[in-house]
């Protein structure tokens, strides 16, 4: 496992909550794809998203809505790529990014048996 933090980011339009990532972070593990799948940047700055905007999540706790913005969060991630059809991304851990979801009356993670975010490296769109 690798170290980072990233600052934490509430869109009032999207009603989404990310996390920033260092540029060179997800550009070093694109770099690791074969040339051959073709995989490129994806078509926002790296990050980590914490809630989804709706009707793919919905907040409850709206009076929480931005009381972490601009926090410096620590995560760790691991260096394993991972991909479907579309994306390639590595896996980010972070209790605190639970935490803030929890507040916002979201379960800690979106899938109880998937308890980590991602970061997505690239895509084949």
């Amino acid at each position: 496992m690798y170290e980072s933090q990233g600052v934490l980011h509430y869109d009032d339009v999207a009603k989404k909550v990310i996390v920033s990532v260092d540029v060179e972070l997800a550009a070093y593990y694109r770099s690791l794809v074969p040339k051959a799948r073709y995989i490129k940047p994806q078509k926002y700055h790296p990050h980590i998203t914490v809630v989804r905007s709706p009707p793919r999540e919905r907040v409850t706790h709206w009076y929480n809505w931005g009381a972490y913005e601009g926090e410096l969060v620590a995560f760790s991630y691991d260096s394993q790529i991972y991909h479907n059809d579309t994306y390639y991304w590595v896996r980010a851990y972070s209790e605190r990014l639970s935490q803030v979801r929890f507040s916002l009356g979201l379960d800690k993670h979106r899938f109880p048996d998937e308890p980590w975010f991602h970061i997505t490296i690239g895509n084949v769109k």
